[in-house]
C-alpha cells in the first residue's frame, strides 16, 4: 500500500471524485496527477494549478465599471488548487506553447522600440497586436484545467482525459 492508496488498494483520489455527465467533480483542493490530465497516460510531471472562479452573472458588472467588477470578483471568487499530471508529450507541447507566447511578447517589445525609432504608427499597432496574441497564448497554454463551476467545496471540471472519469460513480449531489 502506498500513500496514494487506502487499505483496499483503491486510489485515494477516486474516493472523493465523481462524474457528473461529462464533467469531473473533485474537491477544491485535489491531486489529479496520477495520470496525464490530457490523455490518461503515465504522467512525467505534475503542475500546480491555482484557479479562481465566480458565477457568470458577476461579469455584468463590467458594463457598470471594470474597476467595480474587478473588486467584486476578488471578493466573491472561489479558489481551486489542483495538482495536475501531464505525460512527456503534453508537457513538451505546453512548454513549447508557453515559450512561443513569451517569444511573441519579446518580439512585441522589439517592435515597440523599432516603432519609436522610425516613428511608425503601423509598427506600433503591429506591436500591440503581437503583445496581445503573445499574452493570450501564454495564458491559455499555462491553464490546463477549465472550470465549469465551483460550489460547496467541490469543483466541476469541463475538460480532461476520459480515462480520469472512467469507473467513477455518478455524482448524486
Amino acid at each position: 500500500m502506498t500513500n496514494t492508496e487506502n487499505a483496499n488498494g483503491e486510489a485515494l483520489w477516486r474516493q472523493r471524485c465523481w462524474r457528473d455527465g461529462e464533467l469531473l467533480v473533485v474537491p477544491t483542493v485535489a491531486r489529479l496527477d496520477h495520470c496525464c490530465f490530457q490523455c490518461g497516460e503515465r504522467p512525467s510531471r505534475s503542475y500546480l494549478q491555482e484557479l479562481h472562479w465566480h458565477a457568470r452573472g458577476w461579469f455584468l458588472l463590467v458594463a457598470l465599471s471594470p474597476l467595480v467588477y474587478f473588486v467584486v470578483a476578488l471578493v466573491v471568487r472561489q479558489t481551486v488548487t489542483l495538482h495536475v499530471g501531464l505525460c512527456s508529450v503534453h508537457a513538451r507541447s505546453r512548454r513549447r506553447l508557453r515559450l512561443g507566447g513569451l517569444g511573441m511578447i519579446a518580439l512585441a517589445i522589439g517592435l515597440v522600440v523599432l516603432a519609436i525609432k522610425v516613428e511608425s504608427g503601423a509598427l506600433g499597432g503591429l506591436a500591440a497586436v503581437t503583445l496581445m496574441a503573445g499574452a493570450i497564448v501564454s495564458v491559455v497554454a499555462g491553464q490546463l484545467v477549465r472550470l465549469h463551476a465551483v460550489q460547496g467545496g467541490r469543483a466541476w471540471i469541463a475538460n480532461g482525459s476520459e480515462r480520469m472519469r472512467e469507473g467513477l460513480p455518478e455524482f448524486a449531489g
